[in-house]
């Protein structure tokens, strides 16, 4: 089946969503119209957009844009109820303590972040 002139396969079972031919890599097919067995390139993935509304300090804290008001976020550890033996902070679930509205100061240095990411 063609769709916008990309081929994809049939919808099956066991697939959610339809993905053109040659998402994970070059496959062959039968034109629908021509009966020509053709060669599906590769597609090139988009990379992702980095987002606007949000910027990573460490794993304790970060910025978070909510209703186009910036908010600093601090985060704590889930305690575990049973004992582990992990002691990583690192992939514990977290939590936010406190949240509260960025100052000017605090919104120019999130600006000066988020134009360096972009780079």
């Amino acid at each position: 089946m063609l769709i916008d002139g990309v081929p994809y396969r049939k919808n099956r079972e066991f697939y959610d969503t339809a993905l053109p031919l040659g998402y994970w890599y070059k496959q062959f097919y039968v034109h629908p119209e021509t009966g020509i067995l053709c060669l599906a390139k590769r597609v090139r993935k988009v990379p992702k957009k980095k987002p606007d509304d949000f910027v990573f300090i460490d794993a304790y804290h970060h910025y978070q844009k909510i209703n186009d008001l910036w908010y600093a976020m601090e985060l704590a550890d889930i305690e575990p109820l049973g004992i582990t033996k992990n002691k990583s902070s690192v992939n514990r679930e977290k939590y936010v303590v406190a949240k509260r509205q960025c100052n000017k100061k605090q919104i120019k240095f999130i600006m000066e972040r988020l134009a360096k990411n972009k780079d």
